[in-house]
């Protein structure tokens, strides 16, 4: 992907379902949860539809690093190669906004700059 690398992310997945597919608000059929926001966000079950078990996430990601509980983030682009920092667990994320999703995303990115 342009812009920094590969970011696998909610709305490229197998499980997703949703805007912008169909009028229907973004939602995970693995967990069974709506979706606050579809891009930039993962979980450690991310498939690719196109490819199945041999996915882009397995290309940036070593995947025994990442929990089964929790909802990461892609954060870089441009001149920064992307990388991921944990979100929130996936619990909790299904109870968020994208206005919550927005904060965060606002924050981290401002923890991480230069990073």
């Amino acid at each position: 992907m342009p812009n920094g690398g590969l970011t696998p992310d909610c709305v490229h997945c197998k499980y997703f379902r949703g805007r912008p597919y169909t009028d229907e608000n973004p939602y995970c059929e693995y967990h069974k949860i709506n979706l606050a926001y579809q891009i930039r966000v993962f979980c450690s079950q991310y498939i690719n539809p196109e490819q199945g078990e041999d996915n882009w996430l397995g290309l940036e990601v070593d995947l025994e690093q990442l929990q089964s509980d929790m909802m990461y983030l892609w954060l870089g682009g441009y001149e920064v190669k992307f990388f991921y920092v944990p979100l929130i667990s996936i619990t909790e994320y299904q109870n968020w906004t994208s206005e919550k999703f927005l904060d965060e995303l606002e924050k981290l990115s401002e923890k991480y700059r230069g990073s």
